[in-house]
């Protein structure tokens, strides 16, 4: 079986083979959960996963095992991996977080809300499910309290819990704010490029309705 599923016969296995084999025994997985599959088998990070390295894993468990522990451990990755990824683009950008947690507080209420959070998360992976959702909320609100203050959001984000100079942030916020959007659309652009991929079969994969079009939220 693992014979047929290297076609090219390379003795190792690229995305898309596995990733006919992950479809296969979970049809609804997303995008992001394939690649976080993926990145789990990939135990050397080389882009390919090894024929005899996947043999040993299947003989050690079912196919559907390795799929629910590599789910697993994709799972508790992913509030983590969003959240580096948001502080990434903070810095590169030279944005403050207490800019971006304003962008977000739209009631003006200096809290937010999961609804919010929301809003932050699908912004950077519009793939993520409720339960994926409600993992990023819970690592931000470590109080428990429902909402999230600046203090929280900031020291989920790895910076100082401090609300900065709020005057400098005003005047510069629209400014940043674009700069930030503008960032995130050259990463998604460059990735497309870097991977070779189709800008159709990316949308396809994103429409998850096959409506022919893409979702606010």
């Amino acid at each position: 079986v693992v014979t047929r599923l290297d076609s090219s016969q390379d003795g190792r296995l690229s995305y898309g083979e596995l990733e006919r084999v992950m479809s296969g025994l979970q049809p609804d997985l997303t995008l992001k959960e394939r690649d976080a599959v993926f990145a789990h088998l990939d135990k050397e990070k080389s882009g390919w996963v090894s024929v005899n390295e996947f043999c040993k894993t299947l003989n050690s468990t079912s196919a559907s095992e390795v799929l629910r522990e590599s789910l697993e451990v994709a799972v508790e990755a992913v509030p983590q991996e969003l959240l580096r990824e948001v502080a990434a683009s903070l810095r590169r950008c030279k944005i403050v977080p207490s800019v971006l947690f304003r962008s977000l507080d739209t009631g003006r209420r200096g809290l937010l809300s999961q609804n919010d959070i929301n809003t932050l998360a699908l912004t950077y992976w519009p793939e993520l499910g409720k339960a994926e959702l409600g993992d990023v909320f819970a690592r931000i609100n470590l109080s428990g309290s429902g909402w999230v203050d600046l203090g929280e959001f900031c020291r989920a984000l790895g910076f100082d819990g401090g609300p900065g100079s709020p005057a400098a942030q005003n005047s510069r916020a629209d400014a940043l704010l674009n700069a930030l959007l503008q960032d995130l659309v050259d990463r998604m652009r460059n990735s497309i490029i870097d991977a070779d991929l189709d800008i159709c079969e990316v949308f396809g994969r994103l429409d998850a309705r096959h409506g022919g079009a893409l979702e606010a939220a």
